[in-house]
């Protein structure tokens, strides 16, 4: 195998996708960024993996530019693409870690929403930015209720805003609760009585939730957002802001996932809309991100790509919300102000793989001469 070969680990169906011609625009920019890089990819899943030191992978044919399978040894640096919430998965990654392979963008547990906040809520700095937030239980919801007059229910492990309920109180009506429309394109609003209640407190009991402090955020026209942040590793082995792309809330609604309807504006319109200072608000985003992405390795020293959403007070307080570490971005592709980020999203881990790869060859050739 060529020595300058870069991993990809894949979904099977991912891989079967390749397989048969059908290349994400993001896999092929991955490719670009290593061809720029002076380097190869290859791609394989946990159905690939034979034993502890073969493969079978998908290389690129550069003479026709189609894939083409083969078994080859275990690459050296290996860039996780793959879901976490899967066990077989993780224990495979991990595997390969034990085995001397550098593997990034993994963790030894799936991400949990509940488990990064109790991470973050260690760091003195870190928990003045954080939203108020206890793990999901008839208690807490008690406790919370009390203490806020709005809150969100979220599951632990979701994405693109599904499942999130919204609780707030009325002066003289008391609370009420707000959930997704079944056909996904609005809100819809109820009485919070107390078969809702009991209603929430199963819910609780068969699944993970987190209870959490709304943040009042900033608005635009009325409407809330919030900053997609991405921070990855960059060709040097440090954490770098790779950019930062701001998301509108829908007119009426809560949440700002442009998956569930919302939408990318102009960040610099948006604060000064609200009379907030572009540098200074961006310094501090920055400055929250980059303590956030050193608190997380922290204990998971694998990680290297990052999506961060961080929200802005109508003050300027920049408020961790959560963090994505198989971050998605084909709506960035999309966008004409939003391409070269979406290019550079790609470009900066495979970048930072190279830096492993160049990292691990010179540990090979200080045992090599240690040996000699």
């Amino acid at each position: 195998m060529n020595d300058r070969v870069i991993g990809i680990f894949i979904s099977h169906d991912h891989y079967e996708s390749i397989k048969k011609g059908i290349v994400s625009s993001s896999y092929q920019q991955f490719e670009l960024a290593a061809k720029t890089l002076g380097l190869s990819i290859c791609f394989f899943s946990a159905n690939g993996f034979l034993d502890s030191k073969d493969v079978k992978m998908l290389t690129m044919n550069l003479s026709n530019n189609s894939y083409s399978e083969s078994t080859a040894c275990l690459p050296k640096v290996i860039y996780n693409r793959s879901s976490l919430r899967n066990k077989k998965t993780r224990e495979i990654l991990n595997y390969f870690i034990e085995n001397g392979s550098y593997v990034f963008n993994v963790t030894p547990i799936s991400n949990s929403k509940y488990y990064v906040n109790l991470l973050l809520e260690k760091e003195s700095h870190i928990a003045m930015h954080l939203p108020q937030t206890l793990f999901g239980s008839k208690k807490n919801l008690r406790k919370l209720m009390d203490q806020f007059d709005c809150l969100f229910i979220k599951p632990c492990y979701s994405s693109v805003g599904k499942g999130i309920l919204y609780l707030e109180r009325h002066k003289k009506l008391g609370w009420f609760i707000s959930e997704k429309s079944a056909n996904n394109k609005g809100w819809g609003k109820s009485e919070f009585t107390n078969l809702e209640k009991i209603r929430i407190e199963r819910l609780f009991q068969h699944r993970q939730f987190i209870i959490q402090e709304k943040i009042p955020l900033a608005t635009y026209k009325n409407r809330p957002f919030d900053l997609r942040v991405i921070i990855q590793k960059n060709s040097t082995g440090h954490w770098a802001i790779t950019g930062t792309a701001a998301k509108l809330a829908p007119k009426n609604q809560l949440i700002t996932n442009v998956g569930s309807g919302g939408e990318f504006g102009d960040l610099r319109q948006f604060l000064l809309a609200s009379n907030l200072s572009y540098p200074e608000v961006e310094q501090k985003v920055h400055t929250l991100a980059l303590d956030v992405a050193s608190a997380l390795e922290k204990t998971w020293p694998n990680i290297a790509d990052l999506g961060l959403d961080i929200g802005i007070t109508e003050e300027g307080k920049p408020y961790f919300i959560e963090c994505n570490l198989r971050g998605k971005y084909g709506s960035f592709e999309k966008r004409k102000e939003l391409f070269t980020l979406w290019k550079n999203i790609h470009h900066t881990p495979i970048a930072y793989a190279g830096y492993l790869l160049e990292k691990y060859n010179q540990k090979v050739m200080k045992l090599n001469k240690q040996d000699s």
